[in-house]
């Protein structure tokens, strides 16, 4: 639907509660609201696989199994040069 059709210049979207089928402003904000939070708390679903991948990682990371970013760089430095 183009709201733009809906609405005369004159008048703001939250004027048009009713033309959006709610019985009152409130209604609308707290809908919307509601919308927002939804998408903000909308994380991406995580496999099985995946959760047992991250758990994984964090227990080697966690025993020092990890290199630094700068030593990261120096072996694929090494790698290319070879």
């Amino acid at each position: 639907m183009n709201i733009e059709i809906l609405r005369p210049e004159s008048m703001s979207y939250l004027d048009q509660y009713e033309t959006f089928g709610y019985g009152s402003k409130s209604d609308m904000v707290e809908d919307a609201l509601e919308m927002l939070r939804d998408k903000l708390n909308s994380f991406p679903h995580l496999s099985k696989g995946q959760l047992q991948r991250i758990a994984s990682a964090k227990t080697a990371f966690d025993k020092g199994n990890y290199i630094t970013n700068s030593h990261a760089d120096q072996r694929a430095d090494e790698w290319l040069n070879t």
